[in-house]
């Protein structure tokens, strides 16, 4: 929707890089997606270079894994 009322030229990120998804389900790509990974379903998820920060796990909340990958951009470019 950020698109629509561009006045820049779109450019599509590569699906294959940037993307987000569940951490659970079945995935076209990947398969099965369980929570029993040792990324506790995030495995794939981290490998994009997209981060979707607001959601849920099944009411478990964000792991740990996905937490730490966080505040190290942060601290990277300097917000924290």
């Amino acid at each position: 929707m950020n698109t629509v009322f561009s006045k820049k030229p779109i450019h599509i990120l590569n699906p294959e890089e940037y993307y987000v998804m569940p951490n659970w389900g079945i995935h076209p790509k990947y398969g099965q997606l369980t929570q029993d990974d040792e990324e506790e379903g995030w495995g794939y998820s981290l490998q994009s270079k997209l981060t979707h920060f607001i959601g849920h796990t099944q009411g478990k909340g964000k792991p740990k894994v996905f937490l730490d990958k966080v505040d190290e951009y942060l601290k990277a470019n300097n917000f924290l």
